[in-house]
């Protein structure tokens, strides 16, 4: 439990201090509607507030996928700056 909250800890950091991934009250979200815009979590998990978002012209890899709660499919990505975070599979598609 602990490594999870350490890992989730550290997602969370790299996230919030990087360029790219934006916060969901950050005025770079400008015209993209709420719609358009993937949801980025800290954790594979519903449960977990979006600590931002991915515009619809950005891009990422991912890098690691996980089954989460309810059988969803969760995508570990990196962004171009480096940044990483969990996103759901039916946000990404």
């Amino acid at each position: 439990m602990a490594r999870k909250s350490f890992i989730a800890t550290v997602l969370y950091v790299s996230l919030l201090s990087s360029q790219g991934v934006h916060s969901q009250s950050n005025t770079a979200l400008g015209a993209a509607k709420e719609s358009d815009v993937i949801h980025v979590y800290a954790a594979p998990d519903d449960n977990t507030p979006p600590i931002g978002v991915l515009l619809p012209s950005e891009s990422a890899t991912p890098v690691a996928e996980s089954q989460g709660a309810g059988g969803i499919k969760w995508y570990l990505i990196k962004i171009k700056s480096g940044a990483v975070g969990w996103i759901k599979q039916s946000d990404s598609e």
